[in-house]
């Protein structure tokens, strides 16, 4: 795997491993064990300044409703199943 990242295969590597693009559910999915583990912050992040203004209106358009929509029901899920 090393050699692949020094070989130019480090796009296929970070791609499978960080959800990234519109793909809510794919995002979603990865931050649930985080909210599992008792997180309540996650981290978003863009690479490369130059479409820094496109990641921040798509985020607020697709990923964002969706992960606030499934931390509270993470979240909340237990308090309500005990109340």
């Amino acid at each position: 795997m090393l050699n692949d990242l020094f070989d130019g295969g480090h796009t296929n590597y970070v791609t499978a491993s960080v959800p990234g693009g519109p793909d809510s559910e794919r995002i979603v999915a990865a931050a649930a064990p985080f909210w599992k583990a008792g997180f309540s912050d996650l981290p978003l992040g863009q690479i490369g300044g130059e479409h820094q203004d496109e990641f921040l209106d798509t985020a607020k358009r697709v990923p964002l409703p969706a992960l606030r929509e499934a931390a509270r029901a993470a979240v909340f899920k237990p308090a309500l199943a005990n109340g």
